[in-house]
């Protein structure tokens, strides 16, 4: 009887292939090539559709920050992959692509001209070109009209940087006497020549004073230097002045410029400390004399029974940090003579908040620095100072970054930093300037500003003549200044190459 096909048993209707069979090694590389082969076109996918995402989500930060056509006119994509890495990682991850050469600015139409015509060609590349598209970004990027620093990039290293600040304010200290010192080193030490190749001949790494009408950045510095000295009430010094008896400390002291300024016309002691070994030796062997020392020593390791008729800290607020400002002003206090007065210069930022420095800027350039607040500075100083006097002048500081900037790309173009290691590397020129130009437009959108408080132990008679210097402050004469009897006329010995700070 003929059997129906349906009840063929199985085995029959599909004969059993007899392969040989597979042997150890063979089998394991068989059991892996699903995953493998899987995990490869997966990669593959992501690798192609990564930065097609990457763009849309930066299109829309873009958008939702009206940046779009800033940069459009502005930004060059040289690599897609540099999108990927400001998506992912933010203003740190725009700061290494523009490192990397991924990313440019574009570069002035004379640049462009000068370009085809084959008169660009040189060595280092003529990072200037770029200065007013990057400004044109970073205006449009920091304005704290339209934006935080950080929350136009819709990136998850945003919020995880975001995160870290405001846990590591609860439990970490990073501006404790190890860590400071470490920051300072990592920023200072590294980079003295070239600083001076960027302030010389000054050598002063502070904002400048140009609303008195300074004619280029040495004389607003040597202008901010006397304004410092006159709202601290110092006595001038005359050809028939006595021994100095009032003295002055300056936390921060940098190079020792203040305290040479000072000692030269104005009748006082100086002594400043730091806590960067490299500004101290270079002070002792440059500038140092029986009224002026420079020590090491962090500004909450003085000795007791260290007091002083006047105290300054210019440009060293930055790195003291939220949880160390009520002790910093504790310091002053502990250690200013009745009747003194305090000077403190610093940047300050129009809000209050615990992430106030680019991701950025911290990496490369200001390792743990924060801008305080007036609110924080205020705050820190209650039943502790007294304050007397708030000066802003937060334009001067864009012009001296400014002025900084042309000044290092002209020295460095010239071959002063061919000596210094590292100095003139590409990813270094582009580190630098970008730094600068960052900072620059910080200053003219007024994200940040400059501030000088002065405080008194329990109030002064004095304060009217503060104000009175503040005022006449903006009305000053250089060019008749170095004429006259001034503190800008040089003297005998001078030698303005030596003032550094």
């Amino acid at each position: 009887k003929e059997q129906n096909h349906h009840d063929t048993p199985t085995n029959e209707r599909f004969p059993k292939i007899h392969a040989r069979p597979r042997r150890g090694l063979l089998k394991k590389m068989e059991s892996l090539a699903t995953p493998l082969v899987a995990t490869v076109v997966c990669l593959g996918v992501g690798y192609l559709g990564l930065p097609f995402l990457a763009q849309q989500i930066l299109n829309l930060g873009l958008k939702l920050m009206n940046m779009t056509e800033v940069w459009q006119q502005t930004v060059i994509v040289k690599d897609p992959r540099a999108i990927v890495q400001c998506v992912l990682k933010g203003d740190l991850g725009f700061g290494e692509a523009f490192m990397a050469g991924k990313i440019d600015f574009a570069k002035s139409a004379q640049a462009q001209a000068s370009s085809k015509q084959g008169q660009g060609g040189g060595k280092r590349e003529d990072l200037d070109s770029m200065a007013d598209a990057g400004l044109a970004f970073f205006r449009a990027a920091v304005d704290p009209k339209t934006s935080q620093l950080y929350s136009w990039w819709l990136i998850p290293a945003a919020h995880a940087y975001v995160l870290w600040a405001l846990v590591a304010d609860w439990f970490v200290n990073l501006q404790s006497v190890k860590r400071s010192k470490e920051a300072i080193s990592a920023h200072y030490d590294r980079s003295t020549k070239v600083i001076e190749c960027m302030t010389a001949p000054s050598f002063v790494y502070t904002c400048g004073h140009w609303q008195a009408g300074a004619q280029d950045v040495t004389e607003a510095q040597r202008a901010k230097m006397q304004l410092v000295c006159e709202k601290l009430l110092l006595p001038k010094k005359t050809p028939n002045s006595p021994p100095p008896t009032m003295e002055i400390l300056d936390i921060g002291c940098g190079y020792g410029a203040l305290g040479k300024f000072m000692t030269e016309y104005y009748n006082v002691k100086f002594t400043g400390i730091s806590i960067s070994e490299e500004q101290v030796a270079w002070a002792n062997a440059n500038v140092c004399h029986a009224n002026l020392k420079v020590v090491l020593c962090d500004y909450r390791k003085m000795p007791q029974e260290w007091k002083f008729d006047g105290i300054t800290s210019v440009g060293m607020f930055e790195a003291v940090g939220p949880r160390n400002y009520v002790e910093f002003m504790r310091v002053h206090e502990r250690h200013l003579k009745d009747g003194g007065l305090v000077l403190l210069h610093t940047i300050t930022q129009t809000f209050t908040t615990k992430v106030n420095l680019s991701p950025w800027l911290i990496k490369y350039i200001f390792p743990d620095g924060t801008l305080p607040s007036l609110a924080q500075v205020f705050t820190a100083c209650e039943k502790v100072l007294v304050p007397e006097d708030m000066h802003q002048f937060g334009p001067d500081y864009a012009r001296t970054l400014e002025a900084w900037r042309k000044d290092w790309l002209s020295r460095e173009a010239s071959g002063e930093l061919d000596c210094v290691e590292g100095a003139t590397t590409p990813e270094f020129r582009r580190m630098w300037w970008l730094y600068l130009t960052m900072c620059q437009a910080l200053f003219e959108v007024r994200h940040a500003n400059l501030t000088q408080f002065v405080f008194s132990k329990r109030g002064v008679r004095d304060s009217a003549k503060i104000l009175k210097v503040r005022e006449a402050s903006s009305r000053l004469d250089l060019a008749a200044a170095a004429k006259d009897s001034s503190v800008f006329s040089a003297k005998p010995g001078y030698e303005p190459g030596l003032v550094v700070g």
